[in-house]
């Protein structure tokens, strides 16, 4: 119904990942809504990016993801292909070395 603030509900869950003592802090995101540009959030995850070592991917279930806000994205997930792309993906981004 669209109620899920994605900007919010990262906000909330990014101390507790900043938190952990591995170097390489790795956030996930699977949605079925669109992303706005609007939230200021945005800017303060593109500074983490660049000097924190936080990764951020995107997953769109039936949807498309800007790739601005992202590592990495995959589009357009379905039931016929969702457990192919998320773990061929996911196995992607944790052997990835930035």
């Amino acid at each position: 119904g669209g109620g899920t603030n994605l900007p919010l509900s990262l906000a909330h869950s990014l101390p507790s990942l900043m938190k952990r003592k591995e170097k390489r802090k790795v956030q996930v995101i699977l949605t079925d809504g669109s992303i706005s540009a609007s939230h200021s959030w945005w800017d303060g995850v593109k500074e983490l990016r660049l000097r924190k070592g936080y990764e951020c991917y995107g997953f769109g279930v039936h949807n498309f993801i800007r790739e601005v806000y992202f590592d990495g994205k995959v589009d357009d997930i379905h039931n016929g292909n969702m457990i192919q792309k998320v773990s061929r993906e996911v196995g992607n981004i944790l052997i990835h070395k930035p």
